[in-house]
């Protein structure tokens, strides 16, 4: 009896695995590939994404923080978003979370390179099933919020 109990047990759980839907996996253009290995040549264990836009997403990790680098259907580098440290925020943007959000905990710091160069930094906090917090300039002067639902990574912070 106990045979036939495993064998059911085990039927069952193979039957589940098999019914799990695989990831698809993205082919990403060579061209693209080496555009992105060009500019993060230490690039590990890298996951590759489309965004409804068609642009690739490469998603790595490097030392413990997210790394996302959008590379257009041209080929072209457009955006790059790097998981920081708080210490890693401009001085200005440091003083005012610590002044007006001294009772928010941050979870997550991130700085934003877009197409133009231009740097932005986001600061977020949960409350409840949202992540929100103020968005700097490169100087550290905050000019906008950003708010998305928990678990999502910024997609656009300007």
């Amino acid at each position: 009896m106990k045979k036939i109990i495993t064998l059911i047990a085990l039927f069952i759980s193979v039957t589940v695995v098999a019914q799990q839907p695989v990831a698809e996996k993205i082919k990403v253009s060579k061209a693209s590939m080496s555009k992105f290995k060009t500019m993060y040549p230490n690039a590990a264990n890298v996951d590759w994404s489309k965004d409804e836009t068609g642009r690739f997403i490469a998603h790595y990790a490097e030392n413990g923080k997210n790394r996302w680098i959008t590379i257009d259907e041209k080929n072209n580098w457009t955006n790059s978003l790097f998981e920081v440290e708080k210490s890693d925020l401009p001085a200005n943007a440091i003083s005012q979370i610590d002044q007006w959000y001294d009772n928010a905990t941050f979870v997550v710091f991130y700085k934003f390179i877009d197409e133009t160069g231009a740097v932005h930094f986001e600061a977020d906090h949960e409350a409840g099933e949202m992540v929100s917090g103020p968005i700097f300039d490169k100087d550290g002067n905050a000019f906008n919020k950003a708010a998305r639902p928990k678990g999502e990574r910024p997609m656009r912070i300007q």
